[in-house]
């Protein structure tokens, strides 16, 4: 198995073929799934922005949702094991958490200006460890890129 050097997986101990969303397809969320391919996960990209399906494609994701969709994101409810938030914007996290199975990962990238609020009932009833990430230094960046 190749081994990977994007601190957000490494960090998170992702497994070969989970199930993961990555939010926001812009330059952290480009890179999140390039190297979440390469660890053979199944991605799913969400974005507000229907026009960069053809480019989350491309780069390998198996799924593609609009995040402003309710009736796709319910679908997918409890569905996946790690969630990376590369949105860097005032953002729904709460739509996004219910996406994630029972004590799954919700990994925040994205530093947005505001502070994100969650709801006590769904830490109560879903447990999922929410935590953050820088994404590596330039060791980590040239390691993996080599």
């Amino acid at each position: 198995m190749q081994r990977h050097h994007y601190r957000v997986l490494a960090s998170q101990l992702i497994h070969l073929y989970d199930n993961i969303i990555v939010i926001s397809l812009d330059g952290l969320g480009h890179m999140a799934v390039k190297f979440g391919i390469a660890i053979c996960a199944h991605i799913t990209v969400i974005s507000t922005l229907e026009s960069k399906h053809d480019n989350a494609t491309k780069l390998g994701a198996k799924v593609f949702l609009v995040s402003k969709d309710a009736e796709q994101l319910k679908g997918v409810e409890n569905s996946f094991h790690f969630i990376i938030d590369t949105v860097s914007a005032p953002h729904d996290v709460v739509s996004m958490i219910n996406l994630l199975s029972f004590q799954g990962v919700y990994c925040i990238v994205g530093a947005s200006p505001k502070p994100v609020e969650i709801p006590t009932l769904i830490l109560l009833s879903k447990r999922p460890i929410v935590t953050g990430s820088l994404i590596g230094g330039m060791k980590e960046t040239h390691t993996r890129n080599a």
